[in-house]
């Protein structure tokens, strides 16, 4: 009985201030693919930069308003994935087929990269360290991609963008936090 959860969530945490600002994340993540979907890369890409913002921006707010709890770190991992795993998959698929044909090797990059980065944020929860990441932070990604594409590295390389990103975030290697 000592471990028994709470089965509610109450109100006041579901539109918190930090939590409010983590939808915005996802809703950013949401248009990054429609644009991507309507080949609007710039505006894709763009959304993508302020997801990173969004991100960081709500786990400050968090911190400053004492407001940090469970439930506020699942939907951050559910706005991640969102954000920072299918809208940079979404992107590159969008970005590829514009100049290729879509391969089996993209594919199987693009399923690689989400799964990795599903991983890597199930571990983080799990794991709760503070102190420091065990592998790439899932949010490089929305940094990562946009840089690329302003920088104008050719489509064919993306596929091994995208694995090389997921095996660098489910890798055991340690980064200090900020």
């Amino acid at each position: 009985m000592a471990n028994k959860r709470k089965n509610t969530v109450k109100a006041r945490t579901i539109v918190s201030p930090p939590n409010t600002i983590t939808y915005l994340n996802a809703a950013s993540g949401l248009a990054c693919i429609y644009f991507s979907w309507i080949n609007n890369f710039i505006f894709a890409a763009g959304a993508l930069l302020i997801c990173v913002i969004l991100d960081i921006l709500d786990g400050k707010i968090a911190s400053w308003l004492h407001k940090r709890s469970e439930f506020g770190k699942e939907v951050d991992s559910l706005a991640d994935i969102t954000s920072f795993g299918v809208a940079p998959a979404v992107f590159v698929y969008s970005l590829s087929t514009m100049f290729h044909s879509v391969s089996i090797f993209l594919i199987t990059a693009i399923v690689l990269f989400v799964i990795c980065g599903i991983i890597r944020l199930a571990r983080y929860n799990v794991l709760n360290n503070s102190r420091e990441f065990i592998g790439m932070p899932i949010s490089i990604n929305g940094l990562l991609f946009p840089l690329l594409y302003f920088i104008s590295v050719p489509s064919a390389l993306y596929p091994f963008i995208l694995i090389l990103s997921g095996v660098l975030m489910v890798s055991p290697f340690k980064i200090k936090r900020i």
